[in-house]
């Protein structure tokens, strides 16, 4: 196949990217900078420009990883978020119905648009219900992508991620217990209460998925959900995940893990996926043990540590 993806430098793109390069597709990223390795592309600035880059290349896929990925950053700046998020989106979309080709299209939403799940594990015909900028934003892009589906008969498939991590994501829970227990102190603390609860996943396993949904949907678009949550299917505790890090990382130290009690505005305070679908999709689907996965992103962070 070939495939186009756009905010290649990003976590989630830049992990994809790899993994359908390492498949053996044909694989061209657009970035904002772009860098002088790959084949990576200057962004277009508008959607005449993008469609025209479409033309040119001929994706049978396209991957969009450009936007945002902060809620906190969605909080402190709303505007900045939407117009990342939603405006990047309506633009690509806007691209491929003025263009010449009709690609299988992946949106990365997120697991945000949920809010406080009404049920566990939750499924993808749940209410949505953000409670977030980023949430609200995510919502919108996928409302967006219905309408150019319905109207415009573009092929758009939605994932909805939920707690992805790995090696390159230096930023957030896994990243911030990783720093703080390599800190040699005696007591670490982390927000919340311990007791909420993620479906965790290497990005690694959700860039497969993504990549094995991309395959049917070019091989058979009607036989892919148009929605599909993508997580491992396992609820686990933040307070048992941070012992599980505990272990890997300083399993011999007696180190204190104590939770502030705050919680974070606009995170959930459980989340567990449904991923029957998913199943269901791809028979023979199975992630990486979540300690496998820890294991692996510890060890390349520790290589860059020792650098």
């Amino acid at each position: 196949m070939k495939v186009l993806v756009t905010g290649c430098g990003g976590f989630v793109a830049g992990v994809f990217s790899r993994t359908a390069s390492a498949s053996g597709h044909i694989v061209v990223g657009l970035a904002r900078n772009a860098p002088s390795v790959g084949d990576v592309r200057q962004y277009p600035a508008d959607s005449v420009l993008l469609a025209r880059t479409l033309d040119e290349f001929c994706p049978d896929v396209i991957f969009h990883g450009a936007g945002t990925a902060s809620v906190a950053n969605s909080i402190k700046d709303p505007a900045t978020d939407l117009e990342a998020s939603f405006g990047t989106w309506r633009a690509l979309l806007e691209a491929v119905r003025i263009s010449n080709v009709r690609p299988v299209i992946i949106y990365p939403s997120s697991a945000a648009v949920y809010g406080h799940p009404a049920q566990l594990p939750v499924p993808e015909n749940a209410a949505s219900n953000p409670i977030s900028p980023y949430g609200f934003h995510r919502l919108l892009c996928e409302t967006l992508s219905r309408e150019y589906g319905y109207c415009f008969g573009l092929n758009v498939i939605t994932c909805r991620l939920f707690s992805v991590f790995g090696p390159e994501q230096r930023r957030l829970l896994i990243w911030d217990l990783f720093e703080q227990l390599r800190s040699a102190r005696s007591r670490i603390q982390l927000r919340g209460t311990g007791r909420e609860t993620r479906d965790f996943m290497s990005v690694h396993d959700a860039a497969r998925a993504i990549l094995l949904i991309a395959e049917a949907a070019v091989s058979d678009p009607t036989n892919v959900p148009r929605l599909i949550n993508i997580a491992s299917g396992e609820e686990r505790k933040i307070a048992d995940m941070a012992l599980m890090m505990k272990k890997i990382v300083v399993p011999e130290a007696d180190v204190e893990i104590t939770f502030s009690g705050k919680i974070t505005p606009g995170d959930p305070v459980n989340w567990g996926a449904d991923i029957r679908a998913l199943l269901e999709l791809i028979n023979d689907w199975k992630t990486a043990p979540l300690e496998d996965a820890l294991r692996a992103t510890v060890a390349a962070w520790d290589v860059d540590v020792k650098k």
